[in-house]
Order: structure tokens, then sequence, then C-alpha cells
């Protein structure tokens, strides 16, 4: 079983308005860790709406698809995003276990398909239904599927790999391909700050 340690971002969920912050994210150790699962279904509802507003003022047009920051998506996020207009989600990460707050457990996508769903019409991402909303997960494979040894999940993600195992992975889905078991999409990933020159690593 694969498990990624989480590394946490300072700015996500705890800073979108509307409503305060939580209470637990006052202390900047835990705040780092929030995860949009962590708030109120209500409260996860109006800070999607208010951020799918936002990226309409700055960009004339209302967003499609989303990421959950720190891969947090929650059990109503899928109804939300489909109530708000997108019709895709990418915030699912095939064998990984994220860890919550206080040691609580997090988002579990160790048994996640690397291939795209439908999501389930009540809109939890793990499910596959018939509802409007697909899942795209990042591609993240187990080293094995590129006849490597080892337990470390391999990113489709420039600062998780090397161009060598990049190349590995695309490798494996052409194998893939020409067995007759296509992989049917391939989802790069990129922090924004991982986009800035001297930003990251």
């Amino acid at each position: 079983t694969m498990k990624q340690e989480h590394k946490g971002y300072p700015t996500q969920p705890e800073y979108l308005p509307p409503g305060p912050r939580p209470e637990s994210w006052s202390d900047a150790s835990l705040r780092i860790r929030a995860m949009q699962r962590d708030l109120a279904p209500s409260d996860e509802r109006d800070r999607l709406a208010t951020l799918t507003e936002l990226f309409a003022q700055q960009f004339g047009k209302r967003p499609t698809s989303f990421r959950a920051g720190r891969f947090g998506a929650g059990a109503h996020t899928g109804r939300f995003l489909r109530e708000l207009g997108y019709v895709v989600d990418s915030s699912v990460t095939p064998g990984i276990a994220w860890p919550g707050n206080d040691g609580a457990a997090g988002p579990d996508w160790r048994s996640a398909s690397l291939q795209p769903w439908r999501v389930h019409a009540n809109g939890d991402l793990a499910r596959t239904g018939d509802s409007s909303l697909f899942e795209i997960p990042i591609t993240i494979a187990e080293p094995s599927r590129l006849g490597r040894a080892g337990s470390d999940p391999v990113w489709l993600r420039p600062w998780y790999s090397d161009r060598a195992t990049m190349i590995a992975l695309l490798e494996a889905a052409a194998r893939d391909e020409d067995r007759g078991k296509p992989w049917r999409t391939l989802c790069m990933m990129f922090h924004s700050m991982e986009l800035i020159a001297g930003a990251s690593p």
C-alpha cells in the first residue's frame, strides 16, 4: 500500500471567505494542514461559491474544472461542484492516503483507479455513478507498473519525479495501450508555486 507524506501549504480554505476561520486553525501548525473537508457542508459550499464567482469576475467566464487544495475534497464536494456548474474534478490521488488534522484520517485514495469515472449522483467523488461530473484522477502509479521496486508512489509531476521517471510513466501507459488496456487519461500536475522560478525546488 502506497502512502505519500502530506506537505501542507500556507494558504487554502482557511483564507477563503465567507465565514470565520475555524478556531482550530488559529494555530499555524494546524492551519497549514487544513482541508476543505474539515469545513461544515454549508461553509464549504459558500466558500466554493465565492471562489467560483471570484474566478468568473477575474477571467470573464465561469470555471469548469476543480482540484481541492491539499487534495482535501470531502463527502459533499462533488455535489457542490456540480451545483456550481463544474464538469471535471481532479482532487483524487490514486494510491495515497492523506493525514488530516489532529491525527484524524484524511482523504484515503489508496484503492482509487487511475481511470476517469462519472461521479455518483450524491457527489461522493469515490463512488462511480451517472452524474454530469467527471473525476479525472492525477496520474500516480505504483512503481511496479514501471517495472521498479519500492513503495513510493510515482507521480506525473515534475516536482516529485525526474525526467526519466515521467518518461517511464508514459512508456508504461503506451505498453498498456498496446495490450488493449489504455489508461484513457494522463493527468500531469503542477502546484502554482512550482511554476514560479525560485519558489520551489
